[in-house]
């Protein structure tokens, strides 16, 4: 869709934001509901996300020096540089513990430019329509090849809809905890989940729901990979993420 193709009447009704690479178009129909629909303008891929840009955006903008986020996260500033200028690639732990100091949902890690600055501010409340089309789903591969997949076509404040998937053996070996609540659904293959001093595997159709705080690890202990939905319930946390 172009303004040229659009009539008069349309074109009051059309607001176009744009970013370096891709062009977000929101259409207000007669009934005040929004059609949220992105186009991307690269042979229609979008490619996997610079995690440690976003990081480093979401530090800066907290206005917090490379050393002192490095001191709350028990890491050094070298450690934490290496990460925001991509030369190594957070844990699933890690991840969660910076975006905790930061403040910030896990979905804040993704393409900030993703998040649309729209008025109304109604355009992405629950009456709105937002559609994400297949290939415009953010994406980001982490360390042990652990990828996420946002499959949110618009911000959900306390919510973070993924797509995982752990490749044969993935998964950390440390425990971690942080607030909120989780919930995971595996489509393929099998999943392990330590959670405190039980162990569960859940496989290809089963689902599972746990207190994010309750100290847990998730791992793929077989040769083959697997795949899950996950639904992340955000929670203000007091003291943050901590590994145990």
């Amino acid at each position: 869709m172009s303004f040229t193709e659009c009539g008069l009447e349309q074109e009051k009704r059309v607001r176009v934001a744009y970013d370096a690479t891709r062009t977000l178009f929101v259409k207000q129909d007669v009934n005040n509901r929004y059609d949220v629909h992105m186009t991307v303008n690269n042979l229609g891929s979008i490619p996997r996300l610079d995690v440690g840009s976003h990081i480093r955006q979401l530090r800066t903008a907290r206005k917090i020096s490379l050393r002192a986020l490095g001191e709350q996260l028990g890491i050094s500033a070298s450690a934490l540089s290496q990460i925001e200028t991509g030369r190594r690639q957070p844990s699933v732990a890690r991840l969660h513990q910076i975006v905790s100091v930061l403040e910030a949902p896990l979905s804040a890690v993704f393409d900030t430019s993703m998040t649309p600055i729209i008025e109304p501010s109604s355009a992405i409340a629950p009456m709105g329509t937002a559609i994400q089309r297949g290939n415009e789903a953010a994406e980001l591969t982490l360390d042990g090849g652990i990828h996420w997949l946002r499959l949110a076509p618009a911000p959900m404040p306390g919510l973070d809809l993924l797509k995982v998937t752990y490749p044969a053996g993935a998964g950390p070996a440390e425990y971690m905890r942080h607030n909120g609540q989780e919930t995971a659904h595996v489509l393929s293959g099998e999943l392990s989940f330590d959670i405190a001093f039980d162990h569960h595997v859940i496989k290809a159709g089963d689902s599972i729901s746990y207190d994010s705080s309750t100290p847990h690890r998730v791992t793929n202990r077989t040769d083959r990979t697997a795949e899950a939905i996950w639904l992340v319930v955000n929670q203000a946390a007091e003291h943050g993420l901590h590994s145990v």
